[in-house]
């Protein structure tokens, strides 16, 4: 995904030139829109000076990153939210919250999701 940074100063001047609105400038330079309009205002940002930029990381890229990181911190917490050690009762045998086994998911009470001895069960 490649976009086209200018300087301050660059969008306002071509707003002036009548190339489009602050909206179609912006989309332009993102190649978000692929319009004759559009292939005018890329090329008078990079003779005002422009650079066009390639980010080597993809913003998919980044959210599967992020995704994966959600998923294993969870995978840690599924445990106590299971019960885990419920059955042990008060020894912080990590609810879902942290707080306490006996307390299972939610860090509620152990006794209101089970006799206690299940957690979250």
């Amino acid at each position: 995904m490649k976009i086209i940074v200018v300087d301050r100063g660059v969008m306002k001047k071509m707003k002036e030139e009548g190339l489009g609105s602050y909206p179609t400038i912006r989309e332009a330079l993102a190649y978000r829109s692929r319009t004759w309009r559009a292939h005018w205002i890329r090329e008078r940002a990079l003779e005002l000076g422009g650079v066009v930029m390639e980010p080597e990381r993809q913003v998919a890229d980044v959210v599967a990153e992020a995704v994966e990181r959600v998923v294993g911190a969870l995978g840690k917490v599924g445990d106590g939210a299971k019960g885990g050690d419920g059955a042990n009762g008060g020894d912080g045998s990590n609810g879902a919250n942290g707080a306490n086994g006996a307390n299972g998911a939610n860090g509620a009470n152990g006794a209101n999701w089970g006799d206690g001895a299940n957690g979250a069960n």
